[in-house]
């Protein structure tokens, strides 16, 4: 290929030996949607890429490699609705490197594809009358450039944000005004594009039958209505430009070493509706409901909840000690997510007198919790101590636990990944009371009540990602009464088999809001959780199965079901099932 030549790539493409681009050529590679088109362009070049004043155009997530080098000058690169990394935008990789002066002697621009029918604010059904038409809008916005950068033997555009203009401009004007500045900036170069494609554009209506192209006339009534939003904006004005929460998470981006987000995020505000720093908020929003749901405790509870339960039970001799074990499996199913947890217990115990039994427990977990924008991988520890007093038909329990939660954590934000890792904390105490009736055969129905108190730590953490953030510590606390009743059915050879239904009514729920800050910058951003008194089911099913005077197996099944109070109308369901075994000497 060569001079004023067109190359248009909307799927996979080798060329085998090099390709040179001169005189106002173009090379168009497309990847993604655009409008009702689709594409999936790839351009692989099996040798060296020569473009001199050449045009280089790429939508989407596109894909181009050189394996020999590319040399490349006095041409024009462009990304339309392309995505970011920590580098900037993707343009191309060589083998061979680059020509020494690439990133003097190009230039580069940031574009939008916005469709026609849209900035006209037609409806759906008025757009069907009109030729499809996308634009590639380029938008001016305040202290942002953009600049061809190399990385290793990849070629970026990367985003420059004047960040120290940006704390001078906030910290003399306020944030709300500055924003606004680069709003009017921003509609007027939208002006500037919109008028010379409306120069471009026909003068006169086609045939009726067929579908109208936009005229003049279209770009025309663009321009008005961007000049009127333009002039309706008041610089002045203290108010939020978006809202408090989308101005904060933006103030704080602009000030950060988060350029290639900041660069992303303010042209998506100054252009649309924000959604990018929307984003932000609705996953700083999840971390707060995750933090006080408790997500990777729950199943690990209501597994030793029944081991314990099945210890409890058993009837013993005064100076009796028993050794136990326990492996569980069960699944955290969060909203659509359904993800799973694995681990085992070992635990001791000694009936200390016919009314006292007290016993330790260690429990190891593997656990993995998804919800939306958050993914959670754990190595859970949890060391717990339980005891049942009697008296007579009185049963009097008490559990107490504290548990470590050593936790990789990935936010998935804007199309990026950004990872962290911390330790939770997490400690537990509950109390209940049972009184048993008799029902004779072996079988008895203890009716019971109790109350359990929650209380758990993230702390500080630091993210790594294109969106990393310093995300400050989170304590939540929780307290909950219950009601149910067990029904225990005892067999020969001390067998037994029970099942108990609960109801759970959190009464005190707390925790504190999700507050952070983009990395390097001192302005920080606040979003708060649900924070609902939640009511649960529960459903314990057991059994224990003598095989020696001393060795039993026990069996069980147990399901925790969300009811009503949801965080933003999340379901969530826990479920395990437990093998153990138990020695008394």
């Amino acid at each position: 290929m060569g001079k004023e030549t067109s190359l248009n790539v909307g799927n996979t493409g080798v060329i085998e030996g090099n390709l040179a681009l001169l005189n106002s050529a173009d090379l168009f590679i497309s990847n993604g949607t655009l409008g009702s088109q689709s594409a999936n362009g790839s351009l692989l070049v099996k040798g060296d890429f020569l473009a001199t004043d050449a045009n280089l155009d790429f939508y989407g997530n596109h894909n181009f490699h050189v394996t020999g080098t590319a040399f490349i000058r006095n041409s024009n690169f462009s990304a339309t609705n392309a995505p970011i990394s920590e580098n900037g935008i993707f343009l191309l990789s060589a083998d061979k490197g680059f020509n020494k002066d690439i990133e003097l002697t190009n230039t580069a621009g940031v574009y939008t594809a916005i469709s026609t029918a849209q900035a006209l604010g037609l409806s759906a059904e008025e757009a069907k009358k009109y030729e499809e038409n996308i634009d590639s809008i380029k938008v001016d916005i305040k202290g942002v450039d953009h600049k061809i950068k190399v990385v290793g033997n990849s070629l970026y555009i990367s985003a420059q944000v004047d960040t120290k203009s940006w704390q001078n401009s906030i910290k003399t004007d306020g944030l709300a005004k500055s924003l606004r500045e680069a709003q009017k900036l921003a509609l007027q170069s939208m002006i500037e594009e919109y008028t010379k494609l409306m120069n471009e554009a026909p003068g006169v209506e086609p045939k009726a039958a067929n579908k109208q192209e936009f005229t003049k006339a279209d770009y025309k009534q663009i321009i008005k209505d961007l000049t009127g939003k333009m002039n309706a904006i008041n610089i002045d004005s203290k108010s939020p430009v978006f809202n408090s929460q989308i101005d904060a998470v933006l103030g704080s981006l602009l000030t950060s070493n988060r350029q290639q987000a900041a660069g992303s995020a303010l042209t998506d505000a100054m252009i649309g509706k924000a959604q990018q720093a929307q984003n932000v908020i609705n996953s700083a929003r999840e971390s707060a409901n995750n933090s006080n749901r408790q997500g990777a405790i729950q199943v690990i509870n209501l597994a030793n909840e029944m081991a314990i339960s099945t210890r409890m039970i058993q009837s013993r001799n005064q100076g009796e000690n028993s050794i136990w074990s326990n492996a569980f499996g069960g699944a955290n199913m969060i909203g659509s997510e359904n993800d799973s947890i694995y681990g085992i217990t070992l635990g001791i115990d000694r009936q200390f007198s016919d009314s006292i039994l007290f016993g330790t427990y260690l429990t190891y977990a593997d656990s993995k919790l998804s919800h939306n924008s958050i993914n959670q991988d754990a190595d859970n520890l949890q060391f717990g101590a339980y005891s049942r007093i009697t008296n007579g038909q009185h049963e009097f329990d008490i559990k107490t636990y504290a548990q470590f939660s050593y936790t990789d954590q990935e936010r998935f934000l804007n199309g990026t990944n950004n990872k962290s890792d911390y330790t939770q904390t997490f400690l537990g105490a509950s109390g209940a009371y049972g009184y048993v009736l008799d029902m004779g055969d072996k079988f008895a129905i203890k009716p019971l009540i109790g109350l359990n108190l929650y209380y758990g730590k993230t702390p500080d953490y630091t993210e790594n990602g294109v969106w990393a953030q310093k995300v400050y510590s989170m304590d939540s606390f929780a307290a909950s009464a219950e009601i149910g009743a067990e029904f225990r059915k005892g067999f020969d050879g001390g067998s037994y088999f029970y099942i108990t239904p609960k109801i759970e009514q959190f009464f005190a729920t707390s925790g504190n809001d999700f507050k952070g800050r983009f990395a390097g910058s001192d302005m920080n951003y606040h979003v708060s959780g649900a924070e609902k008194d939640k009511t649960f089911g529960k459903l314990l099913i057991g059994s224990n199965i003598g095989i020696t005077e001393n060795l039993s197996v026990d069996l069980s099944l147990g399901a925790k079901q969300i009811l009503g109070n949801k965080d933003d109308n999340t379901d969530e369901t826990y479920f395990t099932g437990n093998i153990g075994f138990k020695y008394s000497f």
